[in-house]
């Protein structure tokens, strides 16, 4: 006998990337039902991205909650270096234990220094329950 794992999944870009360094909801996941409130859930992403003009770093957080008003996942931003104009695949991956079920996942970033809007050319967010 199989089982099934619960998972939901977005290829769908969120939202355009602005002229700013703003924190930017790039992909959400629908809502996961997780099996038992005490269940681990495995993150992962991948980003193909050409930053903006100017852009220095790209700094990358996880949210828990459908909006980057939700709680942060993981102790820190994850920052990478970047030089303006190039095409950059970005990927992670990260292990939350939420103790909550039908929780919607974010992954934004931050483009730092730019002044001219960078664009998403692919991507998506994993959320896969353990």
């Amino acid at each position: 006998m199989g089982v099934r794992f619960a998972s939901e999944f977005s290829n769908t870009i969120a939202n355009l990337l602005p002229s700013s360094a703003t924190n930017t909801a790039i992909y959400i996941t629908p809502p996961l039902t997780l099996a038992a409130d005490n269940a681990q859930v495995y993150i992962a992403w991948f980003t193909c991205i050409v930053t903006g003009t100017g852009t220095t770093s790209l700094v990358f957080q996880i949210y828990r909650f459908a909006t980057i008003s939700g709680l942060k996942i993981g102790a820190q931003s994850w920052a990478q270096t970047v030089v303006a104009g190039n095409t950059y695949l970005v990927s992670g991956s990260y292990i939350d234990q939420p103790g909550a079920a039908d929780l919607y996942y974010t992954l934004a970033v931050i483009q730092n220094g730019v002044s001219a809007a960078g664009t998403l050319s692919d991507g998506c967010l994993l959320a896969f329950v353990l």
